[in-house]
């Protein structure tokens, strides 16, 4: 089973964990999200604006 976990992240198929984000302080006008993936380790890492709402939930 982990044989065939491992060939689906060589083709890009990932199974990420939870975005948590690093907050740099009240002067900081960025959040830092960051996720990796549960098989193979690989890291993603974005930085975003705060005030912008683009991407989370949508009414």
């Amino acid at each position: 089973m982990v044989k065939v976990r491992k060939f689906l992240c060589k083709f890009g198929i990932h199974k990420w964990s939870r975005k948590t984000y690093i907050d740099y302080g009240p002067t900081s006008n960025v959040k830092t999200w960051r996720r990796y993936c549960k098989i193979c380790g690989k890291r993603q890492s974005w930085v975003q604006a705060k005030g912008d709402k683009k991407g989370f939930r949508r009414k």
